[in-house]
């Protein structure tokens, strides 16, 4: 995704496209390269999978960094609807101990996992209705 001759070739005759980057450096870039490449191919929607965190006063960089990547995207002309997920349900069995209990070091905090089948539901009906601006906490 930083390489936007290719993500012009990748978006040339398509409506929609799903953006999803990794927890590393690059996101600005890549969100920019997606966001040129969208409008020159003239996509009508952006499916963005951000972070639930993704705020301002967030504690961690990816958060902000989504955070802002999300206002690139919001200032595009082509439909951009954020997705804001929490744990996938299939992650914590990567950190299930064998006891019965998944232990996080969240102290009292609590998460609502998704599938990740039930957010492929969604993300796949959003072409459809397209809307610029709106963020799906899912």
């Amino acid at each position: 995704m930083r390489d936007l001759g290719s993500l012009d070739r990748a978006t040339k005759g398509i409506d929609a496209l799903y953006f999803t980057y990794p927890i590393r450096l690059g996101l600005m870039d890549a969100t920019a390269n997606v966001v040129q490449a969208a409008e020159e191919n003239e996509v009508r929607a952006i499916m963005n999978m951000s972070q639930i965190s993704a705020r301002r006063e967030s504690a961690g960089n990816a958060a902000r960094r989504h955070r802002v990547a999300e206002r690139v995207l919001d200032r595009s002309p082509v439909a951009v609807t954020h997705l804001r997920p929490t744990f996938f349900a299939e992650w914590p069995i990567t950190m299930w101990d064998g006891t019965g209990t998944l232990r996080f070091p969240f102290a009292d905090g609590r998460h609502v996992p998704i599938a990740a089948s039930d957010q492929a539901r969604v993300i796949a009906a959003i072409p459809e209705d397209p809307r610029s601006g709106h963020v799906i906490n899912i």
